[in-house]
C-alpha cells in the first residue's frame, strides 16, 4: 500500500502517533535522482569555473609571460622580426628584454622590442601567458657571455646593416666589433634587435 492510500484510509494525519508509510522503492529513487542532479549541477559549476580562469588567464596574457611557457617547454618556433628577420629554432630562455634561441649553427639573442610575431609549428596546449622571467639578466648580459666565449657574431642594429665580427667589449650602451679585415665597429646597443652567436668551427 502507498503512503496516499494510507492516508485516505487513517485520514490526512493519521491516527494519533503513527507515521505515514513511506515507499521504499519510491523514496530511493528519489534519493538517486537527487543525488545525480547534484553530481551535475557540481560538474556545470567546474566547467564554468575553468572557463572563467581560461578567460582570466587570457586577459591577463603578456608577450614575454607568454615566451616563458613556451620556453619552459624549450618549444621550436618561428620568431619574425619588426627588421623582416626570420629565425627559427627551440626556444630555451627568455631574460627581461631579450629571449634565447638555439638555431642550427648559431645561438641566436633577440630583443623583445623587435619581435612582431611567435609560430609554434606543431600546435600543442596554448600558452600561458600570465608568467614573468626567472631571472633579472638582460640582452647586454646575454651579449657579455658572448665576448668571453670568443666566438665569432652577427649584430644587427635594427633595420641597419648587419655587423658581423669578434664582440670584442660590451659597454654601458655600446658593443665594440672587430672584423675579420681588421676594422672595429661601434654598435649603439640600444640598437641591437637581434644577435647570432656562431657556432664554433
Amino acid at each position: 500500500m502507498r503512503c496516499n492510500e494510507i492516508s485516505r484510509s487513517f485520514g490526512e494525519d493519521g491516527p494519533a502517533g503513527t507515521l505515514p508509510v513511506v515507499d521504499r522503492e519510491l523514496a530511493d529513487a528519489d534519493v538517486v535522482e537527487f543525488l545525480d542532479r547534484a553530481r551535475a549541477d557540481d560538474a556545470a559549476q567546474a566547467r564554468s569555473r575553468r572557463r572563467w580562469l581560461r578567460h582570466q588567464a587570457e586577459e591577463g596574457a603578456t608577450l614575454v609571460g607568454t615566451l616563458v611557457d613556451l620556453a619552459e617547454r624549450a618549444a621550436t618556433v618561428v620568431l619574425a622580426t619588426t627588421g623582416g628577420r626570420r629565425w627559427t629554432g627551440r626556444l630555451v630562455d627568455v631574460v627581461d628584454d631579450a629571449l634565447v634561441l638555439e638555431a642550427p649553427g648559431a645561438r641566436v639573442l633577440v630583443a623583445t622590442w623587435a619581435l612582431a610575431s611567435v609560430r609554434v609549428p606543431d600546435g600543442g596546449a596554448p600558452a600561458d601567458g600570465a608568467r614573468a622571467p626567472a631571472t633579472r639578466t638582460s640582452l647586454l648580459d646575454l651579449l657579455a657571455v658572448a665576448t668571453e666565449e670568443r666566438r665569432e657574431i652577427v649584430v644587427h642594429p635594427g633595420a641597419g646593416e648587419a655587423v658581423r665580427g669578434r664582440l670584442l667589449a660590451v659597454g654601458v650602451d655600446v658593443l665594440t666589433v672587430r672584423s675579420a679585415a681588421g676594422g672595429t665597429t661601434y654598435v649603439a646597443a640600444t640598437s641591437v634587435s637581434e644577435a647570432a652567436v656562431l657556432a664554433s668551427g
